[in-house]
């Protein structure tokens, strides 16, 4: 028998779990959707690199997800229950809210296990690995962008004319650049030769020159400057799509258990706090699945019948109210006030010990909040029971 219940409850939160798990996914990847599209449109991108950075993208927002569908599925399940009359039915026959925990335990659990695990070990793997496959591409396309002849537009801030490129070690002659990067400075760079150098341990992609000169015309037409060089660098940006994913110095989301604990040493404060907040939130964030399911089952027991859009709209506010609270710690924590633990597991204890205490009310058949949730029936109902009435 209670197998039997435990498979049941499963049964009814799962369906909403995935469809919720997808849609909330999909929402949040959107936009870089939209940037990787065109990549294939504008940049000739092929399939197979698109689709390897489409999961570097899924994979790190799992984490915020996972937790959210949690509480979505949780109360979209418990109240078709309710709103069934089962939970009613299950209290006629001595079953109390307290037995339909085991399984919502388990699942939460399992979910909890799993965020954590995509949090510690593969959302730091998958920013890793998108920058590099970032900065791969980027290297083809410069490469490939690089032609004879022709004004190149392709690179964030000049304009690039070649008159020559020698293959296979791909060495530029006869170079004009027209350097807009500061619209109050604009120059126009010439140079005899040059080569692009990647730098993998920086992920940057160097254009550098030699034998060449800079030249620049003052905003009245009336002045004229130039320099002589033998070596001058300038960094390539290709616009827009791809250099703007890449990051231009290894962030904290990147960098695993063992090097965040490094850099939480470091002698630089703003550093090392910013590095022990990536490491707490590593944690913080999977938990708020137990913090969620805490307060889903009161809720989800509560709702009744307050129509199909009621424990969406309720599970959105429990959301809202979770990452309110979460980025008024993360400002403490950048102003000095708070530690980054404190910050960041408050609003997790805080979720937790409301929803224990809702848990009880509900097991106790007391109102879980004021107006029994009356609030979210839709005004249909209300308007059937004054026609009964009439």
């Amino acid at each position: 028998m209670r197998l039997t219940l435990h498979r049941y409850v499963l049964a009814e939160i799962l369906p909403p779990f995935l469809i919720g798990l997808v849609a909330l996914t999909f929402i949040l990847v959107m936009p870089r959707v939209l940037l990787l599209t065109d990549l294939v449109v504008t940049r000739g991108v092929s399939l197979v690199p698109i689709l390897r950075l489409l999961g570097y993208v899924i994979l790190p927002f799992l984490v915020l997800t996972i937790p959210m569908t949690c509480l979505l599925a949780i109360c979209t399940g418990l109240s078709r229950l309710a709103a069934d009359r089962e939970i009613i039915a299950f209290k006629a026959s001595g079953v109390s809210l307290y037995r339909l925990l085991p399984p919502l335990a388990l699942f939460t659990g399992a979910l909890l296990l799993l965020t954590i695990y995509l949090s510690v070990v593969v959302q730091p793997w998958a920013h890793a690995s998108m920058r590099q496959l970032v900065f791969d591409l980027a290297q083809g396309q410069t490469q490939a962008a690089v032609r004879e002849r022709v004004f190149i537009r392709d690179f964030e801030g000049f304009v690039l004319y070649v008159q020559r490129v020698r293959q296979p070690e791909q060495e530029l002659e006869g170079i004009l650049i027209a350097d807009t990067r500061r619209a109050d400075m604009p120059y126009t760079i010439v140079a005899r030769r040059g080569l692009v150098v990647s730098d993998p341990a920086s992920q940057t992609l160097t254009l550098r020159l030699f034998e060449g000169s800079l030249h620049r015309i003052g905003e009245d037409l009336a002045s004229y400057s130039h320099a002589e060089f033998t070596t001058y660098d300038l960094q390539l940006r290709l616009t827009p799509a791809l250099m703007t994913v890449r990051a231009e110095d290894r962030r904290d989301q990147e960098l695993t258990r063992a090097e965040l604990e490094v850099r939480m040493r470091s002698p630089i404060p703003h550093r090392a706090i910013r590095a022990r907040f990536e490491f707490e939130r590593r944690y913080a964030l999977p938990f708020a699945c137990l913090a969620f399911a805490t307060l889903a089952v009161p809720l989800g027991a509560a709702l009744g019948r307050p129509g199909r859009s009621a424990p969406t709209l309720l599970s959105l506010g429990v959301v809202f109210l979770y990452y309110v609270l979460y980025a008024v710690g993360e400002k403490f924590v950048e102003r000095g006030v708070l530690d980054p633990a404190p910050a960041l597991w408050a609003p997790n204890l805080l979720l937790t010990a409301l929803g224990v205490v809702l848990l009880v009310r509900a097991a106790r058949e007391a109102p879980v909040l004021p107006g029994g949730l009356s609030w979210l029936r839709p005004a249909r109902d209300g308007r059937a029971a004054v026609a009964r009435e009439g």
